[in-house]
């Protein structure tokens, strides 16, 4: 797992240190390891959890947890999801184009 590290926030280390088989139980609703390991690696909404390794165990902080949900909270433009774009339509020439390059066959005429 990465996670953000000392040099990049050096505040961590004075907060106060949860473990993480403990810290799904420091947010608001019970949080499973893997959603943790998730927030951790992939982030939420742009944001990741910030952790520490200190003697090879993996920590966050109370703090860090309520600044990631404060974060992940972000209502601004650029932190919403994208939509889903409306399917595209396919001019006449587009659809044959596709159909002689998949070898599909011309549908039958409706009757």
């Amino acid at each position: 797992m990465s996670g953000i590290s000392i040099e990049e926030n050096p505040t961590l280390i004075d907060e106060t240190l949860v473990p993480m088989s403990e810290a799904g139980d420091a947010f608001p609703v019970k949080v499973s390891r893997a959603c943790l390991e998730r927030m951790i690696r992939q982030g939420t909404r742009g944001v990741r959890l910030e952790t520490i390794f200190i003697a090879n165990r993996r920590y966050t902080s109370r703090e860090a947890i309520r600044r990631f949900i404060e974060r992940t909270q972000n209502t601004s433009p650029e932190l919403e999801r994208p939509q889903p774009s409306k399917p595209a339509t396919m001019t006449a020439k587009q659809l044959e184009a596709a159909r002689k390059r998949f070898k599909l066959p011309k549908p039958e005429a409706a009757k």
